[in-house]
């Protein structure tokens, strides 16, 4: 496979489980923000809307597209961060409950799966 300069790199954010915070009592109103992190590229971030209903196990099935060096993302260069914020009082500052981290390049498995665009 020949890497393109730049490709667009879609995924579908779709549900969390078990998700909680320190205060179990509190309703949960959950968003996920979806960021590629490069060492020469920009951070670019992506965020789904929130979930009001689903409590400990929000539902998106939302995606989220990124603009990616395909060639950075083969040598593992970039990295897929996604955290989960419960959503508090407007103008507060939300809680993060939770975050992920992976590196593109470990995603092999899934890369024919990936929708990529010129």
């Amino acid at each position: 496979m020949s890497a393109r300069e730049n490709v667009s790199l879609e995924f579908k954010i779709i549900c969390a489980t078990n998700v909680s915070h320190t205060n179990l009592t509190d309703k949960m109103d959950v968003y996920a923000v979806v960021s590629i992190i490069g060492d020469d590229s920009q951070t670019q971030a992506a965020k789904t809307p929130t979930d009001n209903d689903g409590g400990t196990n929000p539902t998106w099935n939302h995606p989220v597209k990124f603009s990616v060096n395909e060639k950075e993302a083969h040598e593992g260069l970039l990295t897929v961060n996604v955290k989960l914020y419960s959503y508090w009082l407007e103008g507060s500052v939300d809680l993060v409950i939770g975050e992920v981290n992976n590196l593109i390049s470990r995603l092999k498995s899934f890369l024919p799966q990936i929708r990529c665009h010129r």
